[in-house]
């Protein structure tokens, strides 16, 4: 591999803990791979700074940035990508600080980037690695756009993707209220157009290569979901370019975030109701035109009612397991499996735990729930299965639960019955 082929860079705010944690998990490995890594920090303290000084002490790969602390981190993701367009690397990668990045993960990566495409797409939730040109830039927005919007599932070319931007245009267009949550992806889109003919290829990596040591708590701007996922996702697609189908791409948000479980949640604790649903509708009926009905219902309809309408499937279905004396497992400890069971546990409906395919890298409890390898728990078959992951990883998790299990398990996939 080349010196200086790729540079990682890792904002981050008040989290010097994960920093400590990410560093002495990844730098060794980092450097032998001649991969440098910069701490972005826009920290109000010095915790971080001197952590990652003493890291500098004996890791020539490792740099660090101190930046304002007042900066939003998608201003930072725009601030580092205009500041590495002049620089001696040939790729950039961003990633979240609280992701932990396999050995296998990071020379598949490496061996990706012989092809020197301009753009790749990390496609982290695969069964598979796997490499492909991507032809089709509306087919690719279609499949990519809303995983894009995690940190880390991009990596630009920099002498071609990043130089010669014009930034002052681009802050101005993206980095405004209503769509800098999702700017990052407005940024890629709308680049890939002005390229013409740029290089896409997508990049499949088996899913246990990656693991957010932070996935199952709630994401940082879940006060503003309602907005953040329906007005700003859906004014940063209508801002791309005409070229894209722009209709298919924003309803290829993943569901999960705004399930009707997670509705009725929202309007248990007095954030979700008529009000929300007229000041949203525009963007309800765009992004889940299927799903106007159930929004406006849960809005309107009295809590009880609503629910009886809209859980009433899943709580049927513990119910006659538990008649049954089978076990109740809910499977995923990322975002969606902890919302539903927390949701379960705010209706005190008990159940026997939270299900993973592996432990590795996961913790032992949840909220007062234990996590389990799916092996260890439903070999046998007769349990119940709420699948609750996002749904690029749905086919993979129902596959291997029939092949672990000797005998069938009744399995729900939230997904389909949001």
């Amino acid at each position: 591999m080349n010196e200086n082929k790729l540079l990682i860079v890792i904002p981050t705010w008040e989290r010097c803990q994960a920093i400590e944690r990410l560093l002495s998990e990844e730098v060794e490995v980092l450097s032998e791979f001649k991969i440098d890594i910069c701490i972005y920090d826009s920290s109000r303290g010095d915790e971080t700074f001197k952590l990652v000084c003493e890291y500098i002490k004996k890791h020539k790969n490792v740099l660090y940035e101190r930046v304002d602390d007042a900066i939003p981190s998608n201003v930072k993701y725009f601030d580092i990508c205009r500041k590495i367009s002049d620089s001696k690397y040939k790729y950039l990668w961003i990633i979240q600080d609280h992701l932990i990045i396999k050995r296998e993960a990071i020379q598949h990566i490496i061996n990706a980037l012989d092809t020197c495409a301009d753009f790749y797409y990390l496609d982290m939730f695969s069964n598979m690695y796997n490499q492909k040109v991507e032809n089709d830039l509306n087919s690719f927005a279609i499949k990519s756009a809303w995983m894009l919007t995690r940190y880390g599932t991009a990596v630009f070319k920099i002498d071609s993707f990043l130089k010669g931007i014009e930034w002052d245009g681009k802050i101005d267009k993206w980095l405004n209220d209503k769509t800098i949550n999702f700017s990052h992806v407005g940024l890629i889109f709308e680049r890939l157009i002005e390229m013409n003919n740029a290089k896409v290829e997508s990049v499949s990596f088996k899913r246990e290569q990656f693991y957010d040591f932070m996935r199952f708590q709630p994401v940082a701007w879940d006060g503003e979901l309602l907005r953040i996922c329906l007005e700003c996702w859906g004014m940063t697609i209508e801002k791309l370019p005409n070229t894209y189908r722009k209709e298919q791409i924003m309803q290829s948000q993943d569901a999960l975030f705004i399930s009707n479980i997670k509705l009725l949640s929202l309007k248990s604790e007095h954030r979700y109701g008529v009000n929300e649903y007229e000041r949203f509708k525009e963007w309800i009926c765009k992004i889940y035109p299927e799903r106007d009905k159930e929004f406006k219902d849960i809005a309107y309809l009295p809590g009880e009612i609503a629910e009886k309408r809209y859980f009433g499937k899943i709580f049927d279905a513990i119910n006659k397991a538990r008649e049954k004396q089978a076990p109740v497992y809910v499977y995923g400890a990322g975002r969606h499996g902890t919302e539903l069971a927390s949701y379960l546990d705010k209706k005190k409906i008990l159940f026997n735990g939270l299900l993973v395919s592996t432990k590795e890298g996961n913790p032992n409890c949840i909220n007062d729930h234990y996590v389990y390898e799916a092996s260890e728990k439903i070999r046998n078959g007769n349990a119940l299965i709420i699948i609750a992951v996002a749904k690029g990883s749905v086919d993979l998790i129902s596959k291997m639960i029939d092949d672990i299990s000797d005998n069938p398990n009744d399995v729900l996939i939230l997904d389909e019955i949001i």
